[in-house]
C-alpha cells in the first residue's frame, strides 16, 4: 500500500516515499557482512596453502642441496680426517661433523699427486655450513657456505670408527619449515663411498 502524504506547503498530497526502510537496510548489511566473512575465510584458506607450499618447498630445497653438496665432496674424498683446523678453527669428525681430505686438481681436472683440499660439513645450532680449504695449487675455489637454517636432526654416520679406515659416509638429515603453527619436515638419508685415491 502506498501513502501519500499531505505536503507542509498547501494540503496538497505529494508522491510515494522513496528510500530504504530499516529492515531493508538491516538485510543488506548482514547479508554484506556474511559474503565479507566467507572471502575472509577463503582468502585465509588460499594463504595458508600457499604458506604451507611454500614451507615444504623451502624444506625439500635445503635438504636436497645439503645431501648434493655432501655428496659431491664425500665421493671425491680420499679420506675422512679425525681432525683439521681450518681458518683458526679446529674441526673434529664426529656425529655432527665431518672432515674431508680431497685431492687436489689442476685447471684441467687433473688430480695432483699429495696435494690435499679439505672440506668440512658442520651443524651449528639448526645451521648445517660447509667450508671448503683448497691448497695453493689447486684450481677449485675456496668456498664458505650455510646449506641449511632450519635442520632439526642431523648425523654422520661412519662405516668404521677408526677414521682411517672409514670407506662409506653416511647422512640422515631432517630439516622443518614453520607455516604459521603447522610444522613441515623432509627427512633425507644417504650414503656415499669416498674414492680413495
Amino acid at each position: 500500500m502506498i501513502n501519500y502524504l499531505p505536503d507542509n506547503r498547501g494540503g496538497q498530497c505529494r508522491g510515494p516515499e522513496k528510500g530504504f526502510t530499516l529492515i531493508e537496510a538491516i538485510i543488506v548489511v548482514a547479508s554484506l557482512s556474511i559474503l565479507v566473512g566467507v572471502f575472509f575465510y577463503l582468502f585465509d584458506g588460499v594463504s595458508q596453502l600457499r604458506l604451507f607450499g611454500e614451507a615444504q618447498i623451502t624444506s625439500v630445497d635445503q635438504g636436497r642441496i645439503s645431501i648434493n653438496e655432501f655428496t659431491k665432496y664425500v665421493s671425491q674424498g680420499n679420506r675422512v680426517l679425525a681432525s683439521r683446523t681450518i681458518g683458526g678453527t679446529n674441526y673434529d669428525s664426529n656425529a655432527f661433523t665431518v672432515v674431508l681430505q680431497i685431492p687436489a686438481i689442476d685447471s684441467n681436472g687433473d688430480v695432483i699427486d699429495s696435494i690435499w683440499d679439505y672440506a668440512v660439513f658442520y651443524l651449528s645450532g639448526s645451521d648445517l655450513h660447509y667450508i671448503f680449504q683448497p691448497d695453493n695449487l689447486s684450481a677449485r675455489p675456496a668456498a664458505q657456505r650455510r646449506l641449511s637454517d632450519s635442520v632439526t636432526n642431523l648425523s654422520f654416520v661412519y662405516d668404521d670408527p677408526d677414521f682411517t679406515k672409514v670407506r662409506n659416509v653416511g647422512i640422515d638429515i631432517s630439516v622443518q619449515r614453520m607455516a604459521r603453527s603447522q610444522a613441515v619436515s623432509t627427512h633425507f638419508i644417504e650414503e656415499v663411498e669416498l674414492k680413495n685415491y
